[in-house]
């Protein structure tokens, strides 16, 4: 093979790694999503079972349900009607053993309700592998659980037998975008996990401490905040470390070309990645991507203290600030105070932040939080370190990297379909 060959061959493996590693990480935080989601409705679900063991009319747990669902409805979406609650109180039921907990954590909720009758935790594994292998929709698989495929097949009971567990069947099929954020249900899910204006504070009003079960709903709003919390924080420190590695591979290949142009490498990236996903991995957002790394350097760990803080937008505009110690402490009084982008790029323009100040304060908080560790991998590259843990308080008003819908690089990153 020639030499030109060979440079066009590697280009195009390189093209095809990028583009599976931004592939791989889309569908990775729709399964994180989808695991927190059942996590939650599955506490809701017990939640509910716990309060009705002491009433004893079908009347009266309807009465629950009906209670429940109007408190918390209005604020946080279909997600939480009359219906979907009795489906989680379902679930808590017949989800007992691990087999089952495994499937649901890796199916779409809309699917949930045709596993609720099938009774051996095989029947599960193999539904759920059929979803995958046959890209099901949730009426197919209505289907084929009427047509009973399973006894059909005479498939033996091995429960430890997880035909779903290899790393394309576990990541979500293209039409699980559409379930999640598609115009049909995107709605209902936004309602679910975006942060409210309205509502601040403890939902246990005067006019909810006169229900029945006001603490129950007191417990179950208070549960929700902290997963739309918990998974904002997440997904946003992940599409950072996502911006890292893409840094680091391009870095990486840009120096084992011959002509060892960057912008050469930029391009040949932003053409594929703009034909499969949104207007985000353009050329300005991958040119950032390797001067945020460039600032670190290619082969130190990605500074994880500070991605948790701040999202993607954030370190952008940071990286005018000289010095990682103060883009860090710049980067805690974001959190702090939440502060939004265009008062972030005011502060920076008019070079007026007290950054002895900021480094006090942080002493004060770094005293007294824990430290958690940490591993990054990145093909056979892991990184591992400790981080300060971060209270994740959501900002309503301006913090978009604890609100995916108020930060539009994750926000369109989620929208591609």
């Amino acid at each position: 093979m020639s030499s030109k060959k060979k440079e066009t061959h590697f280009k195009e493996n390189f093209i095809k790694s990028i583009t599976k590693i931004v592939e791989t990480k889309q569908k990775r935080f729709l399964g994180s999503i989808n695991q927190g989601m059942h996590a939650l409705f599955f506490y809701i679900g017990e939640e509910l079972n716990c309060e009705a063991k002491n009433v004893l009319s079908p009347y009266k747990k309807n009465s629950l349900i009906l209670e429940i669902s109007s408190s918390l409805q209005a604020i946080f979406g279909s997600y939480l009607d009359s219906q979907n609650l009795l489906l989680m109180t379902k679930f808590a039921k017949k989800c007992t053993s691990e087999e089952k907990k495994f499937v649901a954590a890796t199916i779409n909720w809309n699917y949930l309700p045709h596993f609720l009758n099938l009774k051996e935790d095989s029947e599960w594994i193999y539904y759920a592998d059929l979803i995958y292998s046959q890209s099901l929709a949730p009426s197919d698989l209505a289907k084929k659980i009427s047509e009973k495929k399973f006894e059909k097949k005479g498939i033996k009971t091995n429960n430890n037998s997880y035909a779903f567990l290899s790393e394309e069947a576990r990541t979500f099929y293209r039409n699980t975008l559409e379930l999640y954020f598609g115009k049909r249900l995107g709605a209902a899910f936004r309602q679910l996990f975006e942060p409210q204006d309205t509502h601040e504070g403890d939902i246990l009003t005067p006019e909810v401490k006169k229900l029945t079960h006001n603490m129950l709903i007191g417990r179950i709003y208070n549960k929700i905040i902290e997963f739309q919390s918990e998974y904002n924080h997440q997904l946003n420190l992940q599409f950072n470390i996502l911006m890292w590695e893409l840094g680091v591979k391009l870095i990486k290949y840009s120096k084992s070309i011959a002509t060892r142009d960057i912008n050469v490498v930029i391009d040949l990236c932003t053409q594929e990645l703009n034909a499969r996903f949104p207007s985000i991995f353009n050329q300005s957002e991958l040119g950032h991507s390797i001067r945020f790394v460039n600032e670190y350097g290619v082969d130190q760990s990605p500074p994880i203290n500070l991605m948790q803080l701040i999202p993607w937008a954030c370190v952008k505009v940071l990286l005018e600030i000289k010095g990682y110690e103060n883009r860090f402490f710049f980067a805690h009084q974001i959190l702090r105070q939440g502060l939004s982008l265009k008062e972030i790029e005011a502060l920076i323009l008019a070079d007026s932040f007290n950054f002895e100040l900021a480094r006090q304060e942080w002493e004060n908080v770094i005293s007294s939080q824990p430290t958690v560790e940490y591993a990054s991998t990145s093909g056979h590259f892991t990184t591992n370190g400790k981080i300060t843990i971060i209270e994740p308080v959501i900002y309503r008003k301006n913090d978009i990297n604890r609100n995916i819908y108020k930060n539009p690089d994750l926000f369109t990153f989620f929208n591609f379909f």
